[in-house]
């Protein structure tokens, strides 16, 4: 598993957005984060799609939660931004696992991703926000 580096940023982008709990423009969003308009723009629209935040159009738009930070989990913000949460060859469809007889690594992965969903889904925006000496957390 590896979270890269638009998801951290998309992280950061939601926590200002909650954190703030009303409109917060692209500009807003990229001076606090640090980060350029058009790829604070990408990120949330990868949000928008997912359904956790809304764009506000007009002279005072911008963005908001979709949904209260209480439920937008950090699996919600992970499948935003990556493909896969766990992603390993064993998950392939079109692979015919070599092994004689069978293997049996596959349902490890699989349990694995199961472990990590589930402690993923425990963690929400909220929770991060109440952690204010979190770098993240801006």
């Amino acid at each position: 598993m590896r979270i890269n580096r638009q998801t951290i940023y998309g992280l950061a982008c939601l926590l200002s957005i909650a954190r703030k709990e009303s409109v917060v423009t692209l500009g807003e969003i990229s001076e606090v984060q640090k980060i350029s308009k058009d790829y604070v723009e990408r990120l949330l629209i990868r949000f928008k799609k997912k359904n956790l935040v809304k764009s506000i159009r007009g002279v005072k738009g911008g963005y908001i939660l979709a949904k209260k930070p209480e439920s937008i989990t950090l699996k919600d913000v992970i499948e935003a931004q990556e493909e896969n949460i766990l992603d390993t060859i064993c998950f392939k469809e079109d692979l015919k696992c070599r092994g004689f007889g069978g293997c049996n690594i596959k349902s490890i992965w699989l349990n694995l991703k199961e472990e990590i969903e589930k402690s993923l889904d425990r963690l929400n925006l909220a929770m991060l926000l109440r952690k204010r000496n979190s770098s993240i957390c801006r």
